[in-house]
């Protein structure tokens, strides 16, 4: 009688064992999915940003001084941000670029975007048309025709020297 006794309790114990590992079982596989479901959902949020970054460009209008997007898929333009960014923090990074702009006196000056850095001087990290004539526009009111102050798209066979598109056009198309 005792054996029998105590080998219901050993069955007893091993039921009590395997029911609990069971439940550490169950418990771990909750555990799994749970992670692997917020790591998809992580990896699909990514995604989802990185295709709507190459679908729009963030660009900055000179007329309003504000920025603006633009559709590249569709070619479609907003003042305001699209909807699929949503809400929170995410938006489209500005390419960097330095605008020529002009004040109220119509004087040039350099504008970058993307830092919000400006000067009168031409930003040593770009190209300036040779027709520019640098450092000496401000101090000459009001300033002579035939300057530009804008950045160089060009480079001529001939002399070897960068223009911009309007000074490219007239001393090289006229010809």
């Amino acid at each position: 009688e005792e054996s029998r006794l105590y080998q219901s309790y050993i069955n007893l114990q091993n039921e009590i064992i395997d029911a609990r590992e069971r439940q550490a079982i169950i418990q771990n596989a909750r555990a799994n999915k749970a992670v692997i479901s917020a790591f998809r959902l992580m990896k699909a949020r990514k995604l989802f940003r990185e295709e709507c970054q190459n679908a729009y460009e963030k660009r900055f209008d000179k007329k309003y001084h504000c920025y603006y997007y633009l559709n590249r898929r569709t070619g479609e333009v907003s003042w305001e941000k699209p909807k699929v960014f949503g809400n929170a923090g995410f938006d489209i990074e500005p390419t960097e670029e330095w605008i020529v702009m002009r004040d109220s006196q119509e004087f040039p000056y350099y504008y970058n975007s993307k830092t919000m850095k400006m000067c009168w001087e031409p930003p040593s990290d770009v190209d300036i048309c040779q027709n520019t004539i640098l450092y000496t526009w401000w101090k000459l009111h009001p300033f002579p025709s035939g300057q530009c102050f804008n950045f160089a798209t060009k480079r001529s066979d001939e002399d070897e020297l960068l223009y911009c598109e309007d000074c490219w056009n007239s001393q090289f198309r006229s010809s």
